[in-house]
């Protein structure tokens, strides 16, 4: 967990004076994501979940304050956040009321009230993250959810495009009950993204995202579907693992075309990245979930 706490605290050091924090560490630095500012606060939570560091927490903790007031402000009259910090995954289209974006704030400020709890904080902090995480799970539901479809839309507008990344994190991060019928109409709902090779995510079409996919394997467990969990493993990552072309029985590759050709985002010159350690997110699922105690 050393490199885990290193890679935090680069984050929290270049903070910046509004209270964002960098997308990437130097020499990089990139700016303006407001997905990334709030894995790096869900990352620092995962980080106390594993470790006990409380240390490490209070020494930063002045910094994430700062962090979250910065992310929160910006949830406008609708009750849900307005993206601005467009830089993110991968997706073709970010921005706006993006649904995606919200569920990692309403995950982002039940987090923070746990860490709140854990650190004996008596100024109210988890009680008003508490609060403020319903009011948002209120406006999504309200704003971006189509009952017809059993599912979130990509944005609070009429849209037709149902993503991958929304509707897993939703179920993932409890957004919605785990054994409600909700989560059995979203699980179905994602099963009709599938190929042979993967899950395609509507709002990258044409390309398998083993990174999102991940996401998508854990919300099924969630959801009491580990069939559907277990067989979309079975048909990225064990046809990722057999490909000769690829890394031979490695899980690390970031994303590939859903004919199997090797041109993830290539529409964007993108073609030659390959390589990231944050496609091994099943791995967590098949330690807390298949094979532990989830």
């Amino acid at each position: 967990m050393e490199s885990v706490k290193n890679a935090l605290q680069v984050m929290f050091d270049y903070q910046n004076a509004d209270g964002s924090l960098p997308e990437s560490g130097p020499p990089l630095l990139q700016q303006k994501s407001d997905t990334y500012h709030m894995w790096t606060l869900i990352g620092t939570y995962n980080y106390m979940l594993y470790t006990g560091d409380a240390d490490f927490v209070l020494k930063n903790w002045p910094k994430y304050l700062k962090a979250i007031d910065y992310i929160y402000a910006k949830v406008d009259s609708s009750g849900l956040l307005n993206q601005t910090g467009t830089r993110d995954w991968g997706r073709w289209n970010t921005g706006s009321n993006n649904t995606a974006a919200n569920v990692l704030l309403f995950h982002t400020l039940q987090t923070s009230a746990l860490l709140a709890t854990w650190l004996n904080d008596t100024t109210s902090l988890a009680s008003t993250w508490r609060t403020r995480a319903t009011s948002l799970q209120t406006a999504l539901l309200t704003h971006s959810f189509d009952p017809s479809y059993g599912a979130f839309r990509d944005n609070a507008t009429s849209t037709s495009l149902y993503p991958q990344d929304a509707n897993s994190l939703a179920l993932l991060f409890s957004l919605i009950p785990p054994n409600s019928s909700t989560a059995l109409s979203i699980s179905t709902a994602l099963t009709k993204n599938w190929t042979p090779l993967g899950a395609q995510p509507p709002e990258l079409p044409g390309n398998i995202s083993p990174f999102i996919s991940g996401f998508e394997i854990q919300a099924h467990f969630k959801a009491r579907r580990a069939d559907r969990g277990l067989e979309l493993i079975r048909r990225s990552w064990g046809w990722y693992a057999k490909h000769l072309n690829g890394t031979y029985s490695s899980t690390v590759i970031e994303g590939y075309r859903v004919d199997g050709t090797f041109g993830y985002r290539a529409e964007r010159g993108y073609e030659n990245d390959a390589s990231y350690p944050w496609v091994e997110f099943w791995a967590y699922e098949r330690d807390d979930g298949v094979g532990g105690g989830d």
